[in-house]
């Protein structure tokens, strides 16, 4: 939370102007579209539910308190944005183009693990997001990385 805050004070805007709003929402346009495309598989989708949530972001802007964690905020908005989708009666496909290892973990794990791989967050904030307990999150990326681990040395055992 510190560096969203201090992020804040070295610029000249205010803290919630669009401005800001921009700059900071454009750091994390990437890894929000790759978290989408891990929960969807599908581009289209993914790249509807990030304007979805920077639509919803950008209207709930003034209300974040000044110094919070930007990133974790709007990742938080994309997981309702998508969970929401998923109760009107889209569901979950899995790509076939996807790393069969990764598509093969349950959905938890797999999203945790591409959270603390790729987007850089805590145990606590990705149980922030995920809606559970930080023992719950480190419990799944224990269990995601020894599956691939063994998935990747099968693999390799019956290549050679």
């Amino acid at each position: 939370m510190r560096l969203a805050a201090k992020s804040w004070r070295s610029t000249a805007t205010k803290p919630h102007s669009a401005e800001t709003f921009k700059r900071l929402s454009l750091e994390h346009l990437d890894g929000l579209y790759n978290f989408a495309l891990h929960q969807t598989s599908d581009s289209a989708t993914a790249e509807e539910l990030v304007v979805k949530t920077y639509v919803r972001a950008r209207s709930r802007f003034e209300q974040l308190p000044e110094g919070a964690n930007f990133k974790l905020w709007i990742f938080k908005i994309l997981r309702n944005a998508v969970m929401r989708r998923r109760k009107s009666g889209w569901s979950h496909r899995v790509a076939s183009e996807t790393n069969d290892a990764l598509a093969g973990l349950p959905e938890r794990q797999r999203l945790a693990l591409v959270l603390f791989a790729v987007e850089d967050f805590t145990c606590r904030d990705i149980a922030d997001i995920l809606d559970s307990q930080p023992p719950n999150v480190a419990v799944w990326l224990d269990t995601a990385r020894r599956r691939l681990g063994f998935h990747h040395r099968h693999q390799l055992s019956q290549e050679a």
